[in-house]
């Protein structure tokens, strides 16, 4: 044993000690290859998981670690691990390669608002503003009952901000936000619909004002917009 002062020495200095385990990445990789070979996906993903704590940056290592994950049943960690990778490729440009792991992550886990929201904001970053209104309602039909209503309104006001004229997405968006409560919000939806798209079905926009706040002034434009509507159709 090493005297007193070698052995206090020793210790501040850790990485001379005989017992620091040695990084070797080949044999990490090799090993998690084996063991995912093998269908021991977690142990697969703690051994690549040692990999990245000394590459933090290594996208395509962490998607590996985020499927291995979201196939052994640990959605939350997957969750997080495909959330900053996505995040990371996004900033470095990758933006295809970003959208493969959005859609990757959502065969897995598609109830996460904020995945649909991070797929649709790329898209429309993209220029491609109908793709991404589109994910939009696609994610919000995976947001059913009163615990997802919160989820799905956030999934409405990004669509409807992004396509104002969009009637089924505006009608939607005022209908749950009235049955949280909101009647002023779901009546600005609305009077914003009636704006953007005038010529586009005014029967359904004014029967859901006068859900919304069922006035006389609102039961009366239902009435002549009925009345005109079926005088065209004679």
């Amino acid at each position: 044993m090493l005297p007193g002062p070698h052995a206090d020495l020793l210790r501040k200095m850790p990485w001379l000690s005989p017992t620091k385990t040695r990084y070797d990445r080949v044999r990490l990789l090799e090993a998690a290859g084996r063991a995912r070979t093998r269908g021991r996906r977690r142990k697969a993903a703690a051994l690549y998981a040692e990999v990245l704590r000394v590459e933090p940056e290594n996208d395509v290592l962490r998607r590996r670690i985020a499927l291995l994950l979201a196939q052994s049943g640990k959605l939350e960690r997957a969750a997080e691990h495909y959330r900053i990778a996505t995040r990371n490729l996004a900033r470095k440009g990758f933006d295809a390669q970003a959208c493969g792991v959005y859609h990757e992550a959502l065969t897995f886990l598609p109830r996460d608002a904020s995945l649909w929201l991070g797929l649709a904001d790329l898209k429309a970053a993209r220029g491609s503003l109908v793709d991404a209104v589109s994910l939009l309602k696609e994610g919000r039909a995976k947001q059913r009952g009163r615990r997802r209503r919160a989820d799905a309104v956030q999934l409405l006001v990004r669509a409807h901000d992004l396509d104002p004229a969009d009637l089924d997405v505006g009608i939607d968006l005022a209908r749950l936000l009235r049955r949280t409560g909101d009647r002023a919000a779901a009546l600005r939806v609305l009077n914003r619909l009636a704006v953007e798209a005038p010529g586009s079905a005014p029967r359904r926009i004014l029967a859901a004002q006068a859900l919304t706040a069922p006035t006389l002034m609102h039961a009366w434009c239902w009435l002549v917009a009925d009345t005109t509507s079926h005088a065209a159709s004679g």
